[in-house]
């Protein structure tokens, strides 16, 4: 048998057998949802909380196969491009300016008064945002390797030796 363990890429933690025997599919099964489930909760609790939007949209699955066992923590946007385009520029940062078309704006309020509604054309301009990277995703992880890796070890070694 021979077993890999893949932490070159931290967003995906996986384990490969050449041929994977029932018992280990089955304890791995447990181990890596018990580890899924705690990195969840991590996750959640390094998750910005703004509005809460970003902390519906993370979920974890544990995808299994017969000769795979893989569990993911990830965000769900529900198809929804910018929601996700938020969600990365939170975990990374961002910087890059971006360009922001000529458009025209309703005017409700001018220097914090009340006015009568007003149609403004805004001029196109750039706009850099400043956002640091929050490391929400990766930061549970890296923290829960050691744990992951040495849970993986005894499961295969529970499993090698029944």
């Amino acid at each position: 048998m021979e077993f890999k363990f893949n932490f070159s890429n931290t967003r995906n933690a996986a384990i490969k057998f050449e041929q994977f025997p029932e018992a280990a599919r089955v304890r791995l099964v447990e181990v890596i949802t018990g580890l899924t489930a705690e990195l969840n909760s991590a996750v959640h609790a390094a998750a910005p909380t703004k509005s809460g939007k970003l902390q519906s949209e993370i979920q974890s699955f544990v995808d299994q196969t017969k000769d795979r066992v893989i569990g993911k923590v990830k965000v769900v946007a529900g198809g929804n491009l910018q929601e996700l385009l938020k969600a990365i520029a939170l975990e990374y940062g961002a910087r890059q300016p971006t360009e922001v078309r000529a458009h025209s704006q309703e005017l409700t309020t001018v220097f914090g008064k009340k006015v009568s509604p007003e149609t403004v054309m805004v001029a196109a301009y750039n706009r850099t945002p400043n956002i640091a990277a929050g490391n929400y995703m990766r930061g549970p992880l890296a923290a829960m390797q050691p744990e992951i890796i040495a849970a993986l070890n005894a499961a295969v070694a529970d499993a090698a030796a029944a």
